[in-house]
């Protein structure tokens, strides 16, 4: 195959070579509920639970995305020891506060053309000072209570005695 330069195209062979490669560059990959069941509402409730509880400087929440790596012997036990660990249910890293950095750092930092990892690095720790000279922090507002009311459907199709927090 070779590549060479074009001077125009046409926007009917754009199409066709986007079409041609299955590209889609107007649509964004964005999250989606997955399936509402009970074991994703209990694991949603157990999340919202954390989130609304008040800050403890010696027992923080902190929040992490899941990591390819593994900590073996003592000081994987070590860890297990000292901290509880709560999961998203799956389908739902809307509810994890890490994603929503990681989103705004993909919107605001990774938008365009990096060449090099030095720039990136740059961009990123920049965007980092950059929010926490501001106090950016995020605002949670979706509660246990808001879910229940706005999942109310779900709720209800899991055991019909849920309907009652329509209500509420």
């Amino acid at each position: 195959m070779e590549l060479e330069y074009c001077e125009h195209i046409s926007q009917t062979e754009v199409v066709q070579v986007l079409k041609k490669n299955e590209l889609k560059p107007h649509l964004k990959r964005t999250w989606c509920i997955g399936k509402l069941d009970s074991r994703f509402l209990v694991r949603m409730e157990q999340i919202l639970e954390l989130y609304a509880m008040s800050y403890e400087p010696f027992y923080p929440v902190v929040c992490f995305d899941e990591r390819a790596c593994f900590l073996i012997g003592d000081e994987a036990l070590a860890l297990a020891e000292r901290f509880d660990f709560h999961f998203t249910a799956k389908s739902a890293s809307w509810l994890n506060m890490i994603e929503i950095e990681f989103s705004a750092l993909a919107r605001q930092c990774l938008h365009c053309r990096i060449l090099t990892i030095a720039q990136l690095e740059r961009g990123i720790l920049a965007l980092v000072e950059e929010r926490s000279s501001k106090h950016i922090k995020i605002d949670w507002q979706f509660s246990i209570q808001s879910a229940r009311s706005e999942l109310n459907s779900h709720y209800a199709a899991v055991h019909l005695d849920n309907i009652k927090f329509s209500e509420s």
